[in-house]
């Protein structure tokens, strides 16, 4: 059978055909991998082959190469250095060349973005070396065929764009940005051959300018430069060709994202060209238009944030205040151009506008409401035209976020009454729909106008859950923001909601049973909502919790002996379990063992059955079932024990579940619940548990939010089993030295708060497994065994101390930490003699523990003062 053959079996909608060509791709991968990329590499040049094959045989090559998994890529470039032979290297790069000159687009497009990917791996070793001379010459050469010139700007662009993502060493590329950029304008001003080809270059080239865009930063810097490129992206912002503008003003959005600072000299131009594209343009470029403003407004809040931290930000230009004037009635005029039967997930004109507008607000919320007002009140009432009452509602809701509730308060005492009537008797469903959001965002945003509308506003929002479900489940946002706006009642006998309790939650529950309750996210928000109004209930309500208990446990009954159900059928059944289970460990924590004791048998029953069957397929069912389990067994303590036997095989399954790691996240959190529920009843499972918690600690697939929960059961786990844990120390320190060396060799950038958070959240779970293995073995009078770990310890508390940086990203999570730090430092003085004295002569202690002491939390300054005594006293 051919080469080609196999490729179309593989495309076949035969699923016999497909697996058997899949199984023969695999093997002549395993069998000879040289052979094959070059076999590959060949289908992909021949002009006489199916162009639906010969991408395949691309897309083939490429994930031989690459793969978004870091691990797995090292190991394909691995084996593509060691395996393929330097003929066979030569010949398919050679073949990837000539592909970029075929005529067949999904050909020259697929080389293109192989050559970039296997670039990735041979320029950094010098084994490509002319690959981008030869790029750069196809491109300006007068001689190179249109395809050609495409293709090369395409794979010219994906190379750019590995150099920013780090697939490619930015140094390879860096000495010659200046010419590759210079290579892409070329492109975008291209205006040879057939009027076709030209539309098709210049599309290419302000693509590969987008990719690029972050790359050229040192070009970006120099203001002839800067200016050059930004005439050309400004010229193909007017282009003919829609597919160019629309790349064109995505150019514009990305250079307002990443060079934000250097707009100044060129915001007159911008500013007419986005205008101008808003009012005139195709949808897909006006979208973009709209997008510019967007970012411009979110740089000027995050700088504006920068300039409340550290006074006045020169950096900051406020585009947004100088252009509002006339960008709002602009966005107005695209609020009006809403489709009838728009929904969440519609995209155009008028609610691009409407997240335009919510940004707007907050950029420069004193101004806006200038604007806005005389807009609203101009069409609200207008009876003859259902989009201008939309667009006024939407117009005023949109900018809740933004002013002061001083200047808000009484535009809302105005509007509500307005907005309920409008919510209960309008025609329009958009118009109701859009006025259930605006009430929402009002519950959100003014807690003293919606007290003084209460009774009338939950009477509204009770007809409107009987609406529509769009509609009524923008209603539900509403009673599920209400629920949050009175959460300090929750340890009063009587709350301001109180009265209404009961109604809004029968409601609720009525809505998730509603016959339409699928369509429009419906059920899940009612669910949500309910969540919501349990978990702030009054303590003095707590009563019609008690009461919505066995209708929920009865409900999840329903859902577990329920066979014959259809695929669709077993979806929405499973997302009632996880909705259930939801509520139910809401429920839970309300109640405390004294509410939930008497229920415990049937919700266990029901929670076991539905993760020994079906639900537990799915990740967010198993995560939402497994931490109502850990809920179940943090309130009943040493009541969980009858249940622990046949949970505890879930939990572990779920430790090993590292490619669902919000399952495996959920389980690590619930063992820590079990151990706290049962302490040393859970010795016998120690073993296999803390094998599988270090397996996963010491895995590179295991996703790296999951490993400092891994830490902290550890130490719940020391904590649980006491003296028991002797045994399992000496690994365990191995890997918390290990943790805790990595998280101080980690660094940050302050702007990079994913890596932010996880740092802090890692040196605490340090410091919680340290802590917990130290009182575990002191509860059974085998504190000794820590002794030989005081010294890194005391490295890490230093450590940890001097990263002046990393404490100051998040002040309060930083207090704690330093309040952990001191607490481990106050544990080692009261248990290791002569310590304390050693400690008492390091200046940072005492720098450390008069932080600490100084906290504005009062918890955080009750360690300080502990563990401050703790050392001074010996």
């Amino acid at each position: 059978m051919s080469v080609t053959q196999i490729l179309q079996n593989a495309l076949s909608g035969d699923p016999n055909l497909q697996q058997a060509a899949e199984e023969q791709l695999r093997a002549a991968s395993e069998s000879n991998f040289s052979m094959y990329m070059v076999t590959m590499s060949d289908e992909l040049r021949q002009e006489d082959r199916p162009p639906h094959t010969r991408r395949l045989a691309g897309i083939l090559l490429k994930n031989s190469i690459d793969s978004k998994d870091r691990r797995t890529k090292a190991q394909f470039t691995d084996r593509w250095i060691s395996m393929v032979d330097e003929q066979a290297n030569e010949q398919i790069k050679k073949n990837l060349l000539e592909t970029l000159s075929s005529p067949v687009r999904e050909a020259n497009s697929t080389a293109a973005m192989v050559i970039a990917k296997m670039a990735s791996i041979e320029l950094p070793m010098n084994r490509w070396a002319p690959l981008i001379e030869t790029l750069l010459q196809t491109v300006t050469s007068k001689e190179s065929p249109p395809p050609l010139v495409e293709s090369t700007l395409d794979a010219l662009g994906y190379m750019c764009e590995e150099a920013v993502e780090d697939e490619l060493d930015i140094s390879v590329l860096g000495s010659r940005s200046s010419q590759i950029l210079s290579a892409v304008v070329t492109g975008m001003q291209y205006q040879g051959g057939s009027p076709e080809s030209s539309v098709v270059i210049r599309r290419s080239a302000i693509a590969a300018l987008l990719n690029a865009l972050e790359f050229v930063r040192a070009n970006f810097a120099v203001e002839n430069e800067r200016t050059y490129i930004m005439q050309n992206v400004c010229a193909l912002a007017n282009d003919s060709d829609v597919v160019v503008r629309k790349s064109a003003f995505e150019c514009l959005v990305k250079i307002a994202e990443v060079y934000y600072e250097y707009l100044d000299m060129y915001m007159n131009v911008v500013y007419q060209l986005t205008i101008q594209a808003i009012k005139q343009d195709e949808e897909v470029v006006a979208l973009q238009a709209i997008e510019f403003w967007s970012t411009i407004a979110e740089e000027e809040l995050s700088l504006e944030v920068e300039s409340t931290k550290d006074g006045e930000n020169s950096k900051l230009k406020r585009f947004v205040h100088i252009a509002l004037d006339h960008l709002c009635p602009v966005i107005f005029d695209c609020l009006m151009q809403q489709e009838e039967l728009q929904d969440d997930d519609t995209w155009n004109k008028s609610t691009a506008a409407g997240s335009c507008l919510d940004l707007l607000s907050e950029c420069a919320p004193a101004k806006i409401i200038e604007r806005v007002v005389p807009f609203v009140e101009k069409n609200i009432a207008d009876q003859t035209n259902w989009r201008a009452r939309e667009a006024a509602i939407m117009a005023f809701g949109s900018i809740l976020e933004g002013p002061s509730p001083m200047v808000l308060n009484p535009l809302i005492e105005k509007a509500l009454p307005v907005m309920l009537t409008i919510l209960q008797r309008d025609e329009s469903l958009a118009v109701r729909d859009t006025a259930a959001w605006t009430v929402g965002r009002v519950c959100h945003v003014s807690k003293t106008q919606v007290t003084r509308y209460l009774k009338d506003l939950v009477g509204s929002l009770l007809h409107a859950l009987k609406d529509e479900p769009q509609v009524a489940k923008n209603v539900c946002w509403a009673i599920h923001n209400l629920g949050e706006l009175y959460e300090d009642d929750i340890d009063s006998q009587e709350g301001t909601l109180s009265p209404y309790l009961e109604q809004l939650i029968v409601a609720v529950l009525e809505a998730t049973l509603r016959p339409d309750a699928d369509e429009g996210g419906l059920r899940p928000a009612a669910y949500e909502t309910l969540s919501v109004l349990i978990q702030y209930m009054p303590e003095g309500n707590i009563n019609i919790v008690e009461r919505c208990v066995p209708l929920l446990i009865e409900r999840l009954e329903s859902t577990v002996n329920n066979p014959g159900l259809t695929a669709d059928d077993l979806a929405a059944n499973a997302e009632s379990q996880g909705l259930l289970s939801g509520a139910l460990q809401i429920a839970t924590q309300r109640l405390k063992a004294p509410g939930i004791v008497q229920h415990a048998d049937r919700m266990m029953t029901c929670y076991l059955q539905i993760l020994n069957q079906g639900g537990g397929k799915s990740a967010s069912v198993s995560e939402e079932v497994i931490m109502a389990i850990g809920t179940l067994a943090d309130v009943l303590e040493g009541e969980f024990l009858k249940y622990f036997e046949a949970v505890m095989p879930i939990l572990l399954a779920g430790l090993q579940a590292w490619d669902q790691y919000q399952v495996c996240s959920v389980a690590v959190g619930v063992i820590g619940d079990v151990c706290r529920a049962i302490e040393k009843l859970f010795t016998p499972f120690a073993e296999q548990t803390i094998g599988l918690v270090l397996a996963a600690l010491g895995n590179n697939d295991l996703d790296k939010s999951v490993k400092p929960l891994m830490l902290s059961c550890l130490g719940d786990i020391a904590l649980a089993i006491g003296g028991e844990f002797q045994k399992h120390f000496d690994p365990v320190m191995v890997m918390l030295q290990t943790a805790a060396e990595r998280s101080i060799a980690s660094q940050a950038s302050p702007d990079d708060h994913d890596m932010v958070d996880w740092l802090l959240q890692l040196r605490s779970s340090v410091f919680e497994a340290f802590t917990g293995t130290f009182q575990g073995l002191r509860n059974d009078n085998r504190q000794e065994i820590m002794l030989p770990q005081n010294e890194w310890m005391i490295r890490y508390c230093q450590a940890v101390a001097a990263d002046e940086m990393l404490l100051s990203a998040k002040r309060l999570t930083g207090e704690k930490l330093l309040s952990q730090a001191a607490g481990v430092l106050g544990d080692m003085a009261t248990t290791t003699p002569g310590i304390a004295a050693e400690l008492q002569k390091m200046d940072w202690v005492h720098n450390l523990l008069e932080r600490v002491c100084e906290s504005e939390d009062a918890s955080i300054r009750r360690t300080g003062m502990w563990a401050t005594a703790a050392i001074e006293r010996q």
